[in-house]
């Protein structure tokens, strides 16, 4: 009888306590997570670190008529997605008028902050661009103006590099969709503007009459004066 509470007494000392179990599902549920990190960084570094997105459209314009409306970075409140999307921002420029060393700034609460400047510009052909977009990276812009039968096809691209930033690369998969929908709308946006511009009828000359040698204007019957050869 003096056995029995030994040998209960040496069974609740071999059962294994609560919260060690626990812990051991903590542990692995941890290692679980470890090991996607892991392999979501490996897949990380497998995809390209250049992001390339482009737009063209063919805009009914002469393609001097549409150069000039990006060359100078102040036309771009005209017909740029960014404007539109927050024309209280502030904007700020300097450098070159137009072309080359024209620097264009922007801060805002929905266009973020950035800088861009343009570093290469050939006539009716072609215009590159800088952009510092502050933390999240630099990238560059580019333009080129193309005839297509009456019209001129216009192509706005953008490319960045990712570097070794294993979220940013991530990032890149989306950034053609994201930046080609705002390329879209911009585009749109000038080619409604080029087009209006290119088919603004000239003002007609005005004729004032001819000038006597005195330098006063020559004057008709309407402006007062007697008709002479007016008939009775």
């Amino acid at each position: 009888m003096t056995d029995a509470p030994e040998t209960e007494a040496a069974q609740t000392t071999t059962k294994e306590p609560p919260k060690s179990g626990a812990l051991k599902v903590l542990k692995r549920l941890v290692l679980i997570v470890v090991v996607l990190l892991l392999v979501a960084v490996g897949v990380a570094y497998l995809l390209p670190s250049h992001v390339h997105a482009e737009r063209s459209i063919v805009i009914n314009a002469p393609p001097e008529v549409i150069f000039a409306k990006v060359n100078d970075l102040k036309e771009w409140t005209a017909w740029s997605p960014w404007y539109a999307m927050e024309p209280t921002a502030k904007y700020d420029y300097s450098g070159a008028e137009s072309g080359v060393g024209a620097i264009h700034t922007w801060k805002g609460d929905k266009v973020g902050e950035g800088k861009q400047e343009i570093t290469k510009s050939e006539s009716a052909k072609r215009i590159e661009s800088s952009l510092d977009f502050g933390p999240q990276g630099t990238a560059t812009s580019n333009w080129t103006f193309e005839a297509a039968g009456e019209g001129t096809k216009v192509t706005w691209g953008f490319d960045t590099d990712l570097g070794m930033n294993p979220i940013g690369r991530y990032f890149g998969l989306m950034m053609d969709s994201m930046i080609g929908a705002q390329y879209e709308e911009g585009l749109a946006s000038l080619k409604k503007v080029c087009e209006a511009d290119d088919n603004e009828p000239a003002a007609e000359p005005q004729d004032y009459g001819e000038s006597n040698n005195e330098g006063s204007a020559a004057t008709s019957p309407t402006d007062g004066e007697p008709d002479t050869n007016s008939k009775e």
